[in-house]
């Protein structure tokens, strides 16, 4: 479904609903806290990615950010020095 229409059924009026579905009362509170609980991931999930991609970017752009292999060359200089 889409977040429009998680959005429509979670917004419904929750009687309408449960009539309309031919359900109970508690039937429609629970599908319509459903649907927010899944709106609510869907918006985490989307920070959670638009963070990781930051990151990302940042990542590679950034002359401040060490990666795995500059800490190798680094640390093979400094055990050099030692000798």
């Amino acid at each position: 479904m889409s977040d429009e229409d998680l959005q429509v059924l979670a917004d419904a009026d929750t009687t309408e609903l449960a009539q309309d579905l031919g359900e109970s009362m508690v039937y429609g509170q629970s599908l319509q806290e459903a649907c927010q609980r899944h709106l609510d991931d869907r918006v985490q999930t989307r920070k959670a990615i638009d963070l990781l991609r930051l990151y990302s970017k940042a990542h590679s752009i950034s002359p401040y950010v060490e990666t795995e292999s500059s800490k190798k060359r680094r640390h093979s200089r400094d055990i050099s020095s030692y000798s």
